[in-house]
């Protein structure tokens, strides 16, 4: 199966609210001041609001998700 990145449900924000979190946390160990990220990356309802207007992603490997996206479409 490997990679896919796919369309997230509201379902799928717990799960990519935690990888935001510890991703971003995880910038001190390489040079951020602090644990730190942009509005909203801690916070369930930000990632499901996203996922209900159609902006969030998943990043899929064998059926797991290992990231999430928010992305805008020009």
């Amino acid at each position: 199966m490997g990679l896919e990145l796919l369309q997230a449900s509201t379902a799928d924000a717990l799960t990519i609210t935690g990888i935001s979190r510890r991703a971003f946390h995880s910038d001190v160990e390489v040079g951020s001041k602090e644990k730190t990220g942009p509005p909203g990356y801690m916070s369930v309802p930000f990632h499901t609001k996203m996922a209900r207007s159609n902006h969030l992603f998943k990043l899929l490997d064998d059926g797991l998700i290992v990231g999430g996206a928010v992305l805008f479409f020009g």
